[in-house]
């Protein structure tokens, strides 16, 4: 099944003053360029202060078997084996992203996934008075046969200079799970816009999330929700 791109959400001009920009990244046929791109490197110096659509590269996780594209590649900072996640920061644009892939000893569901992953993780961000830009269900994402919930937010948390934004996903397919999260935060004058301009590349870079072949990954314990 062919993947839809994400739809524009209407009323994303009226929360904060979000820019068309956020519009553009969200929406529309282009996505993550087709063309090969070099591995994603895990630092990278200088560091660029905003989060570009520039430069897209492809990383490769062997662990959880997933291809997911970054933009501003090569500035990523990306940690495939610190934690039970595989974890990436932008450090100029103060976003970050984790992702992860498991298999449940029964029929998942996007409930159980969100409640096993909330477990693991309980600082993932909340919907619960948060503005939400958006929410619905993409298909074939991270592969054919998902059913992925994404939702798209922000913030104020601090004070009126301050917007923290989020794109949250998760998907299930027979027993696997998926969980997908990036988080930014903007200060200052024009926080809006780029917060909004962060959010769609998000987005862009969760449809452009690819399991690689069909087999397994490793099954987490269950016992152990802390991890």
């Amino acid at each position: 099944m062919p993947r839809r791109s994400f739809p524009a959400p209407l009323i994303a001009s009226l929360l904060f003053g979000l820019p068309a920009a956020f519009v553009a990244a969200a929406c529309g046929p282009h996505g993550p360029p087709a063309t090969p791109t070099p591995p994603v490197a895990s630092s990278a110096s200088p560091e660029p202060t905003e989060l570009l659509d520039a430069a897209w590269a492809k990383f490769s996780s062997k662990r959880f078997d997933l291809r997911m594209p970054f933009p501003d590649g090569k500035s990523w900072r990306i940690d495939d084996h610190g934690s039970p996640w595989l974890s990436a920061s932008h450090p100029g644009s103060s976003s970050s992203a984790r992702v992860r892939v498991w298999r449940e000893s029964e029929l998942a569901s996007r409930d159980r996934c969100e409640k096993r992953a909330r477990a693991w993780a309980p600082d993932l961000p909340i919907f619960d008075g948060a503005r939400i830009v958006d929410d619905r269900t993409l298909p074939a994402v991270p592969a054919p046969g998902f059913d992925t919930r994404v939702v798209v937010g922000i913030a104020k948390p601090g004070g009126s200079d301050t917007i923290d934004g989020f794109v949250v996903a998760f998907g299930a397919s027979n027993k696997k799970c998926f969980a997908y999260v990036l988080q930014t935060r903007a200060r200052g004058a024009g926080a809006a816009e780029r917060s909004g301009d962060r959010l769609g590349l998000g987005v862009r870079m969760l449809e452009g999330a690819f399991l690689q072949s069909e087999l397994e990954p490793p099954r987490e314990p269950h016992e152990v929700p802390g991890r």
